[in-house]
């Protein structure tokens, strides 16, 4: 039974003394010591080279509570007296109950902190960067609000990330180019410092009544909102009423289309007289 708890001791031992040393489990196997004493209460002494001129020297101490201390204790040979310098470390560990095996009363304790890193996401405000395809951002949203509000685009056509963001889709794009157009200003779908400047100073066209002229496609007022109402209202065309300006898109030429066939006049998607006569029946 001593020798196997010899054994034992000898295994932690050796772990002590690797990382007293600073090397690994597998060097520490193959470091060779003098026959440890088990007498309780001794104090069981070794060194690896005695010759050196500095050499450590290992202190196992079996304690009253069943523990036992292993200390390493570095002396210098040029200095002779107890005031040499020297260096204590000291591990202890607690015999289990079972007599078998050993617990580690204290363990090398490792702190992690994981490095974080802030990012900072600029907010921009409509006309601090030019706006195209794909860019998202709390300035597109309110390029969008104008657009919506003008009759340039639907609230249906508006894309937001999940961020939050508003994102320059290609319905956004395409409406940047309609209102340049109409604006007379380089039609390239980019919402530059000249477009925005624009469109922050547009005034929609007067009302103008549904017969006051001939309605086609790519033609934009209040009398286009009130022909797609109407198509609406006639099942022609889906979605909420809408309000304002609207612009004569192919989805309304579409629609007039339709109901000029059904109708029995001519299906050229032109709303004149006689398309409105039928359509306010």
């Amino acid at each position: 039974m001593k020798k196997q708890f010899e054994k034992y001791l000898k295994g932690i031992f050796l772990t002590s003394v690797a990382s007293l040393m600073g090397i690994s489990d597998e060097k520490a196997s193959d470091l060779t010591f003098p026959p440890l004493n088990m007498d309780d209460g001794e104090e069981l002494t070794t060194n690896k080279d005695s010759g050196k001129k500095s050499h450590p020297k290992f202190i196992l101490k079996m304690n009253d509570d069943d523990s036992y201390s292993i200390s390493a204790h570095t002396s210098h040979s040029s200095h002779r007296s107890h005031s040499s310098h020297s260096s204590h470390r000291s591990h202890s560990s607690h015999r289990s109950s079972s007599g078998g095996g050993y617990s580690p009363s204290s363990s090398p304790s490792y702190l992690y902190s994981p490095s974080s890193t802030t990012t900072t996401v600029k907010i921009y405000n409509l006309g601090d960067r030019v706006i195209s395809y794909g860019i998202s951002g709390q300035d597109v949203k309110e390029l969008a609000d104008y657009l919506i509000r003008y009759g340039y685009l639907k609230n249906d056509d508006i894309v937001t990330v999940s961020s939050g963001n508003t994102t320059c889709n290609l319905k956004m794009e395409n409406a940047i180019k309609q209102f340049q157009k109409e604006v007379g200003l380089v039609v390239d779908g980019k919402a530059g410092t000249t477009t925005i400047d624009h469109i922050k100073v547009y005034q929609p066209d007067s009302y103008i009544d549904l017969g006051d002229r001939v309605l086609k496609p790519g033609m934009r007022g209040t009398d286009v909102t009130q022909l797609i109402n109407i198509l609406i209202d006639k099942e022609y065309l889906p979605g909420p009423l809408l309000k304002g300006s609207s612009l004569f898109d192919g989805s309304v030429s579409t629609a007039v289309i339709a109901f000029q066939k059904a109708t029995g006049i001519d299906a050229d998607g032109i709303v004149n007289t006689q398309t409105i006569y039928f359509l306010k029946k």
